[in-house]
């Protein structure tokens, strides 16, 4: 559902160009790499250590990681790390508000304004408990 959208937007938005697709668990990290390839070249376990090139001129290459990847790797640490992508996309985008999303988002997108960030959620409010 979600992963599919978001690559069809991908595929339509980034083209030829880099995407970073964050993920909070490693098994979606596994399920999404699957859902993207479909539309797009996949990289997987990226931590920021590396440099990472679009493979093709036409189709978007979507580095998936996770966010506690991202942290270990130091990649958080290093906002220009994510100066080549030209979109993030956050999977689970309701629990952004975590002190590692926030750093990726405001520290991490702070030298490339131009990125395009999509967060994506089924779960848009959670209730109290009691309701």
């Amino acid at each position: 559902g979600k992963t599919r959208c978001a690559a069809a937007l991908l595929e339509r938005r980034c083209g030829g160009a880099l995407a970073l697709f964050v993920v909070n668990r490693t098994v979606l990290a596994k399920q999404a790499a699957a859902a993207l390839g479909d539309y797009c070249d996949v990289v997987s376990g990226w931590d920021g250590r590396t440099a990472v090139r679009p493979r093709d001129a036409v189709r978007p290459t979507v580095v998936v990681a996770t966010i506690q990847g991202l942290r270990a790797g130091g990649a958080l640490a290093r906002p220009k790390a994510f100066d080549a992508f030209a979109c993030v996309v956050l999977d689970e985008a309701h629990g952004a508000a975590a002190d590692s999303y926030l750093k990726l988002l405001f520290a991490g997108l702070e030298t490339n304004p131009r990125c395009l960030v999509i967060g994506l959620t089924a779960t848009p409010f959670r209730l109290q408990r009691g309701d």
